[in-house]
């Protein structure tokens, strides 16, 4: 599972290098993501497991949660169509 969710949202989520720095990897960024999203740990947590700041983290988790919805959009969330009257 973890493998399809990076081959899917990895594309979306990656960065390249600079001069200045290295991009983190893809699966680093969908790991810190999944950890909060499974267990609620909070930020000064994931800071001292994953050795990534509070700001690079609070950007990371918006940025993953984004491209997730983004790439699961039709499958996931289906709307249902409206009836004739307009109303469900």
């Amino acid at each position: 599972m973890s493998d399809e969710l990076v081959q899917r949202v990895g594309p979306r989520i990656e960065k390249q290098d600079t001069n200045m720095r290295k991009a983190l990897p893809t699966g680093l960024k969908l790991a810190i993501t999944v950890r909060l999203l499974a267990s609620g740990d909070k930020y000064p947590s994931l800071m001292y497991s994953f050795r990534v700041a509070r700001n690079t983290i609070s950007v990371i988790i918006r940025e993953v949660c984004q491209a997730i919805v983004e790439e699961y959009n039709d499958e996931v969330i289906i709307c249902p169509p409206l009836q004739k009257n307009g109303y469900l």
